[in-house]
């Protein structure tokens, strides 16, 4: 039985949290994988004194490609979608209403902020969707803060779209119309700790910050639920 549940995934590698999404499968394995297939050709083409593979080569061979059978049949019986992808939310028919409710969010966002950003950046790591809060929050973030933006905006942007692609959505609410990069605050970056400028943030990032609150507004509304597979036993007893 599936149920689903908003987690707190464990950090998997050096971009970050894989806490939300968009709607994305788990392959089904129901053919050898590459490695099997490269493992089976290679140890069928090295020779024997005799000619032939050995009964260890074979018992080896056979028992890597039994075991990639079963786990695709496995796969093949469970699969599911890792994330939820509903309709009536996330998306322009439905003016990019979030599927996640703000206060979980935000709680999210600011675990992930915890690696990558520093404490007087940490005021960005909300999703301020309000034109005027959005505001009051930059300048309170850049002024008495000093957060230096130049060196950690990737980061606050990296962990505000997780691991979904919002440009659609930023393209919509007319987040490009502040300049052609301001599309770049809406996804994920390939690396959260580039820096954005040498001494100061680049102008042409500069006047994307007038767009903060569509920004988070599009960045908050991909965020997706992971599935969660329900343990019958726990639900019976």
């Amino acid at each position: 039985m599936l149920s689903s549940s908003v987690l707190h995934a464990p950090l998997s590698d050096e971009t970050g949290y894989r806490i939300f999404a968009g709607d994305q499968k788990k392959k089904n394995p129901t053919s050898p994988s590459p490695l099997v297939m490269a493992v089976m050709a290679d140890e069928c083409s090295k020779p024997t004194g005799s000619g032939f593979l050995s009964s260890f080569q074979v018992t080896m061979i056979y028992r890597l490609f039994l075991a990639t059978c079963l786990v695709g049949a496995v796969f093949s019986q469970n699969e599911v979608s890792e994330f939820e992808n509903p309709t009536d939310c996330g998306n322009k028919a439905n003016d990019w209403k979030p599927c996640i409710e703000r206060k979980i969010a935000d709680q999210v966002f600011g675990a992930c902020c915890e690696r990558f950003v520093p404490p007087e950046c940490r005021g960005l790591c909300i999703y301020e969707t309000h034109p005027i809060e959005a505001r009051v929050i930059l300048m309170h973030t850049i002024q008495p803060s000093r957060c230096r933006l130049y060196k950690y905006l990737a980061g606050v942007v990296h962990c505000a779209a997780q691991t979904h692609d919002n440009t659609e959505c930023c393209t919509d609410m007319g987040v490009d119309e502040a300049g052609p990069t301001c599309a770049n605050l809406c996804r994920p970056q390939q690396n959260p700790r580039t820096f954005w400028g040498a001494r100061s943030l680049r102008k042409d990032l500069v006047q994307c910050l007038a767009k903060w609150d569509q920004i988070m507004t599009c960045n908050l509304s991909g965020l997706r639920a992971r599935k969660i597979i329900k343990d019958p036993s726990a639900s019976s007893a």
